[in-house]
């Protein structure tokens, strides 16, 4: 019985990792090595803050904030947003070092119709490239800002 109290105190000491690697950052959009379509400019950055099972991105074109996605990687079922013709469920979670984000989208109050997008998030390059693995097989780069901006 000590052995197992002990065991627990020392389980309780060093918590289990709640998540996969560390996204934090500012990433620059990198068209070039985009293949996604998107209607971003050179200059959009999204900033990532993750801490324990929270993860958030922020776009910004210049200095102006269009996008806020926030998630918990938990794997449980969450609201998105809801428009008039649209609810949008999110579920996050880690996948070894990928962070997988299903987006269940609703397009009727009866549920009958109804679509999910399963998107990946990864590190390459050693930590300098963020990578948006898009449903259709595209990708959305981003690559690190360093300290000096560049």
């Amino acid at each position: 019985m000590r052995i197992l109290v002990m065991l627990a105190l020392w389980a309780a000491m060093f918590p289990a990792k709640t998540g996969g690697p560390d996204f934090s950052g500012t990433w620059k959009y990198n068209p070039d090595k985009t293949t996604a379509h998107r209607a971003w400019t050179g200059d959009t950055v999204v900033v990532v803050r993750q801490s324990g099972q929270q993860i958030s991105f922020d776009y910004y074109s210049g200095h102006e904030n269009f996008a806020h996605e926030s998630y918990t990687t938990d794997g449980k079922e969450r609201p998105l947003y809801k428009t008039k013709t649209e609810t949008a469920y999110a579920r996050a979670h880690w996948e070894k070092s990928e962070l997988q984000i299903a987006t269940q989208h609703v397009y009727d109050a009866q549920g009958t119709q109804e679509s999910t997008d399963v998107d990946r998030w990864l590190l390459a390059d050693g930590g300098k490239t963020l990578v948006n693995q898009l449903s259709d097989g595209k990708k959305v780069v981003f690559d690190k800002v360093n300290e000096s901006g560049h």
